[in-house]
């Protein structure tokens, strides 16, 4: 047995031990517990002070976008004045009149074409697309023995398009201008009929007297010089589609 003043102390020693363990361990505690605490907030300062900096920069960013959409629209009027200036005007009525002629150059030859007078939908449309330089560089695209020889179409300037050729248009179409006491025959030249009794660009000058076409094609004039040029076009071979087996380009136009 212990003496009691031994039992005392002992037991004095191991409360101290026990106090200062439990102390350590709530220190020990609440120092990572104030650590945790310190790295919240830190993180909380560093996304205010990140949303601070976005909201700063809104106004520049709008800044930027409304200086981009203003210079897009600029752009776009820019180009539409140029192109508006640069466009061809179109004739007056009392200019389509004074014209009566059309000289189509190939590069087979020359072909005029006197122009009609009664159909003024399809003549004014006609002179106008030649004033507008549409049909430079365009090939004979079908060629129908017999028949007549046939261009207009603008995708016939592109060889890659040629399983399209003859499906081409001026965009727009025109509703034919027929009479029954029309005449169609060798050397009349009539506009390329799509279907629906309307027109276009393409046209036809017609090689053998075909009376079948009146009601149906608009005429838009007829030979009257280069008819040896026609034919000479309308003898060079042609597929079953009637594609030329050689380039037959209408180089241009030119009105009188």
């Amino acid at each position: 047995m212990w003496p009691s003043e031994a039992r005392e102390q002992w037991g004095t020693l191991i409360k101290r031990q026990l106090y200062i363990s439990h102390f350590l361990q709530v220190e020990g505690n609440s120092s990572l517990g104030y650590y945790k605490r310190d790295e919240c907030q830190s993180d909380t300062m560093a996304k205010k002070q990140q949303f601070k900096k976005f909201h700063q920069d809104i106004p520049k960013l709008l800044g930027i976008l409304i200086f981009l959409v203003i210079t897009s629209l600029s752009i776009v009027y820019l180009r539409s004045v140029i192109n508006a200036y640069l466009a061809p005007q179109k004739l007056s009525d009392e200019q389509i009149k004074k014209i009566t002629t059309a000289t189509l150059t190939t590069n087979f030859g020359e072909i005029t074409i006197k122009l009609t007078k009664e159909n003024t939908a399809t003549k004014t449309n006609f002179v106008n697309l030649v004033h507008s330089d549409f049909y430079s560089g365009l090939r004979f695209h079908r060629i129908v023995p017999d028949f007549g020889i046939q261009t207009g179409d603008p995708l016939s300037r592109n060889a890659a398009k040629i399983a399209q050729w003859g499906s081409g248009s001026a965009g727009y179409t025109l509703d034919q201008e027929t009479h029954t006491e029309d005449v169609i025959k060798k050397g009349t030249v009539v506009m390329a009929a799509d279907g629906n009794r309307t027109h276009s660009s393409q046209f036809i000058i017609i090689t053998k007297d075909s009376p079948w076409l009146v009601g149906h094609n608009t005429i838009l004039g007829e030979v009257v010089s280069g008819m040896d040029v026609v034919e000479s076009i309308s003898h060079v071979a042609a597929g079953v589609t009637g594609i030329p087996s050689e380039e037959i380009t209408l180089l241009s136009i030119h009105l009188k």
